[in-house]
């Protein structure tokens, strides 16, 4: 997927061998998955994305075409976008559509795919270079209406440690109330579970918190079951 939305063909792949290297072997079955998608007319996102970039670029009937359709762009969660979508959304606006990007490079998790958070800030130089739009202009949603203070303090204790950031500082009008926070790793997950399970039974039983008063978060529905088990022995 990098390498498709980097717009580079694979490379002219030996045979696939015990001997070949990964990098070796990825490019081959880079290569098969490309012709096997080519002789059955398929596509795949990253092909949706790169073959629009690719026609916008060469064919100006089409690209001025939906340049004159749209006067307005809205981008959200753009701290996900990836290089390619960046540069389709500039084939897009032209120089004539207004866009309005929303995001938090603070909250950009889909690395592992792509998404490259630093196009925010690309964005704001771009922007503010734009002589044809000079009323281009930062907005900084700051303040935080569901969070207490601890956890908002926790917060831009983490963020203030990413040296490439647009700056930010969370804040509220909530009063402070609750525990502080506790950080805490594991080697796995049952060790988590157990834990966790042990501290609402001394919640339960030494400090007299009602059980329905407790709640766990978690990220993925394949957490719960480690939980679940350990929480059934209390």
């Amino acid at each position: 997927s990098s390498r498709k939305e980097s717009l580079q063909s694979p490379a002219p792949p030996p045979s696939i061998s015990t001997r070949s290297t990964d990098v070796e072997q990825m490019e081959a079955v880079y290569a098969e998955y490309q012709n096997r998608c080519a002789k059955s007319g398929l596509l795949d996102f990253q092909d949706l994305l790169t073959r629009g970039v690719e026609l916008l670029k060469k064919d100006p009937k089409v690209r001025d075409s939906y340049r004159s359709r749209f006067s307005a762009i809205l981008v959200d969660e753009f701290q996900d976008t990836n290089d390619i979508q960046y540069e389709w959304l500039q084939l897009m606006k032209g120089n004539n559509a207004h866009v309005m990007a929303v995001g938090d490079d603070s909250q950009s998790i889909y690395g592992f795919r792509g998404a490259n958070p630093a196009n925010m800030q690309r964005f704001v130089n771009e922007m503010t270079k734009d002589t044809a739009a000079p009323e281009g202009r930062v907005v900084k949603l700051e303040q935080n209406y569901r969070s207490l203070p601890h956890i908002l303090e926790a917060a831009n204790a983490i963020i203030d440690r990413n040296p490439n950031q647009l700056k930010k500082t969370l804040f509220t009008s909530q009063r402070d109330r609750g525990e502080r926070i506790d950080l805490v790793t594991f080697g796995n997950g049952m060790f988590e579970a157990v834990s966790i399970a042990q501290s609402i039974h001394r919640m339960v039983k030494e400090m007299k918190v009602p059980p329905a008063e407790v709640a766990v978060l978690y990220r993925t529905n394949q957490q719960s079951r480690l939980l679940e088990q350990e929480l059934n022995k209390l």
